[in-house]
């Protein structure tokens, strides 16, 4: 495991779900049932090899905090297949309320 980044007292580590047919819409999802495309999933499997990498798995977390989206779920299976038995929470309290208002909406 990394040590350097075991020397701060706490550690959080963000990342947004692989890609969607939307994003490549420019099409804002919220919570609509939107799921990883072949290219989101292998993100997600990439960014789980790049923290094996730096010696962080699924095991090094005391708590993993998920939005219930299907594209969030599946992106956290593809970083970390078997992460589903671990202490997860999913949550509907991290999407934004503002983003209700401009949802399956185009952003160009």
């Amino acid at each position: 495991m990394n040590t350097e980044l075991l020397d701060l007292p706490s550690q959080i580590i963000l990342a947004r779900h692989g890609q969607t047919d939307f994003n490549l819409e420019n099409r804002v999802q919220g919570p609509e049932v939107s799921h990883l495309n072949e290219e989101g999933r292998m993100q997600a499997q990439n960014l789980g090899v790049l923290l094996g990498d730096w010696g962080i798995g699924s095991q090094d977390f005391d708590l993993i905090i998920c939005a219930d989206q299907a594209r969030t779920r599946e992106t956290l299976g593809a970083m970390w297949p078997g992460s589903g038995e671990m202490n997860n929470v999913t949550t509907t309290h991290l999407l934004n309320e503002v983003l209700r208002k401009i949802l399956g909406k185009n952003i160009k």
